[in-house]
């Protein structure tokens, strides 16, 4: 059984947050990913916190809805008997990292795609999961990917982004890939 430690605090008073279901959601990407142990912490903060740490830590001078940091990462053949999986990126590794969430971005962004809150904190949540866990979204194969893997972590939790379903469904193989 994997080992995966998840602390998750909330500094912020826009929006409620249930930590057991970010906790849940975060074990079960981890499990899905194949992560063999992980130590994450996620912090969800407002838009001005989280625009400091982009200006700080990446020169970034915005506020964004999700900053992923990987303390460190390596991969142990032994913790899952073979060699990583590439269709995986997190078999067989260890890793430690950060998530930084702002809250007021999910509640922003959720308003204007018409679902919950809730549900745009989660897909914050997983999509800085998988880049800890090596996903990339800067080409178009990659975003797709990206996309995938987000559309299945949150099937699993019967999370589905309306205004981003045709791109779900897509990355479920539910309507052909372009």
């Amino acid at each position: 059984m994997p080992d995966f430690s998840i602390a998750v605090v909330s500094r912020q008073r826009e929006l409620r947050v249930d930590r057991s279901r970010l906790i849940r959601l975060a074990r079960s990407v981890l499990r899905q990913e194949q992560v063999a142990t992980a130590d994450i912490s996620v912090a969800i903060l407002d838009d001005r916190e989280i625009h400091e740490i982009n200006r700080r830590f990446l020169n970034h001078d915005y506020a964004t809805d999700v900053i992923s940091f990987t303390l460190e990462c390596r991969v142990d053949a032994t913790a899952s008997g073979k060699w990583p999986n590439p269709a995986r990126r997190g078999t067989a590794k260890t890793i430690e990292g950060e998530i930084v969430i702002s809250a007021q971005a999910a509640v922003r962004n959720a308003a204007s795609y018409g679902i919950g809150p809730q549900n745009e904190l989660a897909l914050y949540l997983v999509h800085g999961l998988l880049h800890i866990c090596g996903y990339d979204d800067r080409t178009p194969s990659e975003k797709y990917l990206m996309r995938r893997r987000e559309a299945e972590a949150l099937s699993a939790f019967d999370i589905v982004v309306p205004s981003r379903a045709s791109k779900l469904n897509r990355a479920l193989g539910r309507i052909e890939s372009p």
